[in-house]
């Protein structure tokens, strides 16, 4: 590959974690976990849940707390509607992050590549050595 190649190679993955630093930037507030529909039996032997195996459903908010699961029952509209955008933000903001790391570990191989390209070596035709 060509030096100029692999300099035009480094600056488009320096311009693209360019555009995805506002991914990051502009996010403001987020909530880490996931919402989901939780179901389950109560225990109640005269519950429905118990004689006709219908289930019982709940929204809940389940996210990490010192490395245990916890899980919080949503209980307004408002509630689940606000922490489902949080918690899809959070996502977001994670994949623009992967992107942008896998974006410099490529320009770390790129830049060693043009490194040894440009590099000169002992004993070869050199007026300097």
């Amino acid at each position: 590959m060509k030096n100029i190649d692999l300099e035009q190679q480094i600056k488009s993955k320096f311009s693209d974690i360019i555009k995805l630093k506002n991914c990051i930037l502009k996010t403001r507030t987020m909530t880490k976990g996931t919402v989901y529909t939780l179901k389950r039996k109560c225990g109640n032997q005269n519950c429905k849940c118990n004689k006709n195996n219908e289930l019982h459903s709940s929204i809940c908010l389940s996210y990490s707390n010192k490395g245990k699961t916890k899980l919080k029952i949503l209980k307004t509209k408002n509630e689940i509607n606000e922490l489902k955008k949080e918690t899809i933000k959070y996502k977001k903001f994670r994949q623009c992050r992967a992107e942008i790391v896998k974006k410099f570990n490529q320009i770390i191989k790129l830049i060693n590549q043009y490194e040894n390209k440009i590099i000169k070596k002992v004993g070869e035709k050199n007026e300097f050595i």
